[in-house]
């Protein structure tokens, strides 16, 4: 009687499993191609709008870039209307930068399609000044001395805060920055950054939202006769340009037979795709 239960517990196993894998019947589903645009911006650099369509449900076709659109970014009174470039195939304007504490508006005016908007509000400029290297903090697990840097990261209260830290050191052959390796010392802030599959290390203010933070960092030792020696670069990003690295990284699109695929984070109307900014401070230690 047992391994007849097996048996028939196996069958209807087997037959969910068998469910579950089946390719979904597409012919009846009507996917609506829209507009995709897409821009990460910053206050240093002046901004590129990508343009293109997106693509059916099953994916197969891949569409080029929609070169007749009309592209604006708008802030108040002020108005910029964004030119195709061929040879990268998106809409810049070379003298445009957005600055930061503003608010934006975008819009894309694309024949045949609904006109696609968004908005955002860039996010102040962080004060770093104070920011110090020490040669040596302390001695690793080798035996050998260890360097560190102290950023001091006065963060405003007013709102919500979400960083993206990148360290370089200076390589005096090359006469060139090069990206190191990013070590916080601090376990609690270790504990709350993370990293994405891109190489982001990224950290919310939770931990000190409105106060001056000072975050430690391993550094190469034997820098202190270098000039220059390192250089920090922390992005203040839009919250929409946080939660869309995260949306990135948590992507599964082959996850369990019980697990559906996240969602890539949107915040384009009538279309799909990411507007959205960061501000820029860099700080060089000599």
């Amino acid at each position: 009687m047992k391994k007849r239960r097996l048996f028939f517990s196996t069958i209807i196993f087997l037959g969910l499993i068998t469910s579950c894998t089946k390719k979904l019947p597409l012919g009846n589903i009507n996917s609506q191609i829209r507009l995709t645009v897409n821009m990460l911006g910053d206050n240093l650099q002046s901004p590129n709008v990508n343009v293109t369509l997106s693509s059916p449900i099953n994916g197969t076709d891949s569409f080029p870039p929609v070169p007749n659109a009309k592209a604006y970014i708008i802030s108040g009174t002020d108005t910029a209307k964004l030119a195709y470039d061929i040879f990268f195939k998106n809409y810049s304007l070379g003298t445009f930068k957005l600055q930061p504490s503003t608010d934006y508006d975008l819009i894309v005016d694309a024949p045949g399609y609904p006109l696609a908007t968004s908005m955002l509000s860039m996010p102040q400029i962080i004060d770093l000044n104070g920011t110090v290297f020490k040669d040596s903090i302390g001695i690793d697990n080798q035996g050998f001395p260890v360097g560190g840097v102290d950023i001091v990261l006065k963060d405003p209260g007013i709102v919500r805060n979400f960083y993206r830290f990148t360290f370089f050191t200076w390589n005096t052959s090359l006469s060139e920055w090069e990206e190191a390796s990013l070590d916080f010392v601090d376990a609690d802030i270790a504990n709350a950054a993370q990293r994405n599959q891109n190489g982001n290390v990224l950290l919310k203010d939770d931990l000190f939202n409105g106060s001056t933070q000072i975050i430690r960092l391993y550094a190469p030792f034997g820098f202190a006769g270098q000039n220059p020696k390192f250089k920090i670069l922390v992005d203040n990003l839009e919250s929409n340009y946080y939660y869309y690295l995260q949306s990135i990284d948590n992507y599964e699109p082959s996850g369990g037979i019980f697990q559906e695929p996240a969602q890539i984070l949107t915040n384009i109307n009538n279309g799909v795709g990411i507007f959205a900014g960061s501000t820029q401070t860099e700080f060089i230690i000599n």
